[in-house]
């Protein structure tokens, strides 16, 4: 995947409730759209495939991480709040498993119900913002910004028809070839490539600190990490 991490990462904040889309609906991204809901972002996540289809050939295939790895704390914490039982924490031992009882679950949970857009991207644009006239209207003493100073939006046309505006994209290693008909590297534009790492565990765990530096970005905190116990 071409290299396509921001230009200026110090001018890369986003507010929530922010507009992203995030690009492959595998492991990472599924993680990638929790971790904004989370935070107050409203997130669009699309694969042309379905949910985790390049991790899945047969039915029977061996569970490619650990099973104490497939589970990030906020996965687990949106499905417990989806069931009234504690979750089962005998976690699966094959892909399927792994795909039907857990990351399926995952973008059914309220977090991501709706959010799911399966179909091919057919091209991403990026397009002028559009100003809002209630918000300049808001305060006489507040600075507004001109539309015209700000980082254009991208527009992701989807093969169905459907169109998703955004305000930040986020590229997942399962997302594939995109048609992007703009230059890269450029704002608010994020990737998590594949890492060359010793297994597919830990490939995952580095993907998920890179969902991590890109929110911390997006927030404006460096020390934002939602993956750290909280201190009592």
């Amino acid at each position: 995947m071409t290299e396509i991490d921001p230009i200026d990462v110090e001018s890369m904040t986003l507010d929530p409730p922010g507009t992203i889309v995030v690009l492959g609906a595998g492991p990472t991204g599924i993680e990638a759209a929790l971790y904004g809901r989370f935070l107050g972002y409203d997130v669009t996540l699309g694969d042309p495939r379905g949910i985790a289809k390049c991790w899945r050939s047969s039915s029977d295939d061996e569970l490619p991480v650990a099973p104490e790895q497939c589970l990030s704390p906020l996965a687990k914490s949106a499905l417990r709040a989806q069931r009234s039982e504690e979750l089962d924490i005998t976690l699966p031992t094959t892909a399927s498993a792994w795909i039907d009882d857990f990351l399926t679950p995952l973008t059914e949970s309220d977090l991501l119900l709706g959010r799911l857009v399966i179909s091919a991207v057919e091209s991403i644009d990026q397009v002028p913002v559009e100003s809002d006239t209630e918000e300049e209207a808001a305060s006489e003493d507040s600075e507004t910004v001109d539309a015209d100073q700000l980082p254009p939006d991208f527009l992701v046309t989807y093969a169905d028809g459907t169109t998703t505006k955004c305000e930040a994209v986020i590229v997942t290693p399962d997302a594939g070839e995109l048609p992007v008909t703009f230059a890269l590297p450029t704002e608010y534009w994020f990737a998590i490539d594949p890492d060359d790492q010793a297994s597919a565990g830990d490939a995952l765990l580095a993907q998920r600190r890179r969902i991590v530096q890109i929110y911390a970005i997006l927030a404006g905190r460096g020390d934002l990490d939602l993956y750290r116990p909280v201190r009592l």
